[in-house]
């Protein structure tokens, strides 16, 4: 179970760092540049520094030491660390997640902040940021079914408060907790889980069967990202193998796909699967390698 747990942490971040180098490019364009990306290698539009990883998987640490330092999930104290997160002005972040986050850092409350945004009609409300962040919720809760749900709510809502946000976080974690059960028909499980859910999310789950390459929509959408880690779970025969066709991506968000399609395979195929270079290579890894295993342990108790 430990090295599934590690798996899933440490695939999202790097499926998050392998994506990002295509992030505004097309699929030819990131064809000709670089070729094959095996491993996070830095660099793109970003500039990121080999082995960086992106928003979503930065909110993902934020989410993941909060739990393990206070061995409890708290949302007020996730909304500050976000706030942190955010006066140490990361190089990508969404427009929608800065504008909650600097509503929270001008006073007020998280609630405030994410509902009250969520019913301002300029912004995207429906991004894909907090289904990826969520994710060591998930992990937490995999034993008690109704928390995961509980808390996976809770825990998007502190910047995305839409209900395809907020679903769609329960069905990635519940996904995750099936991946660790190590469940078989996981696509059809989720769309019975989903029938009280968001229509979009239904629809987009009932389109993956019959999906092809092409057809992944990279803007963000947190529907169509939750599709296409689908996608990479129903068609990838290893880790290595579905992040390195991620990568290829390109696109508004390929870097959300990379993430999630990164958690669900590392829940699936756990932390064996991953090259230890390619570990070795991640910033940070042995930070979340050493949280990854506390988390395990608290979701025992």
């Amino acid at each position: 179970m430990r090295s599934r747990f590690e798996g899933c942490l440490l695939g999202l971040a790097l499926g998050d760092a392998m994506a990002a180098i295509g992030i505004g490019e097309t699929r030819q364009t990131i064809a000709q540049k670089y070729g094959q990306i095996d491993g996070p290698r830095g660099g793109g539009k970003l500039n990121l520094d080999p082995g960086e990883y992106t928003d979503e998987g930065q909110m993902m640490v934020s989410v993941l030491e909060s739990i393990c330092t206070l061995r409890s999930f708290k949302p007020d104290n996730i909304a500050h660390r976000f706030i942190g997160w955010l006066n140490s002005h990361p190089k990508d972040m969404g427009r929608f997640t800065r504008h909650v986050l600097e509503r929270m850092r001008d006073g007020e409350r998280w609630q405030e902040a994410s509902e009250g945004a969520a019913y301002d009609s300029s912004l995207q409300v429906a991004g894909s940021a907090s289904l990826i962040y969520g994710t060591p919720v998930g992990l937490l809760r995999h034993n008690n079914l109704d928390k995961l749900v509980e808390d996976s709510i809770t825990c998007s809502r502190i910047t995305h408060w839409d209900e395809r946000c907020t679903h769609g976080s329960v069905l990635v974690n519940y996904t995750i907790k099936l991946l660790l059960d190590d469940e078989k028909n996981v696509l059809k499980k989720v769309q019975a889980f989903a029938h009280d859910k968001d229509d979009r999310l239904q629809e987009a789950l009932s389109k993956v069967e019959g999906m092809k390459f092409e057809d992944i929509d990279t803007s963000g959408y947190a529907p169509s990202t939750l599709q296409a880690a689908f996608y990479f779970l129903l068609n990838s025969e290893s880790l290595e193998s579905g992040l390195k066709q991620a990568s290829t991506l390109g696109g508004e968000s390929p870097d959300a796909i990379g993430a999630l399609a990164g958690a669900f395979l590392g829940a699936k195929f756990g932390r064996k699967a991953i090259s230890e270079v390619w570990i070795y290579q991640l910033i940070g890894n042995d930070r979340i390698d050493v949280l990854a295993s506390r988390l395990q342990e608290l979701s025992l108790l």
